[in-house]
């Protein structure tokens, strides 16, 4: 829930340009390139954070990213589900039958 809401601020205030795109599709389709984007901001973050540091990703810190990255697309493809904003994007992804290879 706290990444949710953390995904949710960083959209509301740095307006992105994918979503000021997708603001020109119909208000269904706009809702869910939203839900994607802020799946795709938690792991794209989870990298980020770590590489903020400027130190050297380790060989062993490069394969538990990648665990982690694993986990959340067998999440997805498993049908798995932790919480609501991860319903919503499972929902998203079958509705509009978006491929997971993105």
């Amino acid at each position: 829930m706290v990444i949710k809401m953390e995904c949710q601020k960083i959209i509301r205030a740095h307006d992105p340009i994918l979503d000021i795109a997708a603001r020109f599709w119909e208000d269904k389709r706009y809702e869910a390139a939203k839900i994607c984007y802020r799946s795709m901001r938690t792991i794209d973050d989870l990298i980020d954070e770590r590489k903020s540091t400027g130190d050297k990703i380790s060989e062993v810190e490069k394969r538990q990213l990648t665990a982690k990255v694993k986990d959340w697309v067998k999440m997805i493809t498993g049908k798995i589900l932790c919480d609501s904003g991860q319903k919503q994007l499972l929902e998203t992804i079958t509705r509009f039958q978006i491929p997971l290879w993105p």
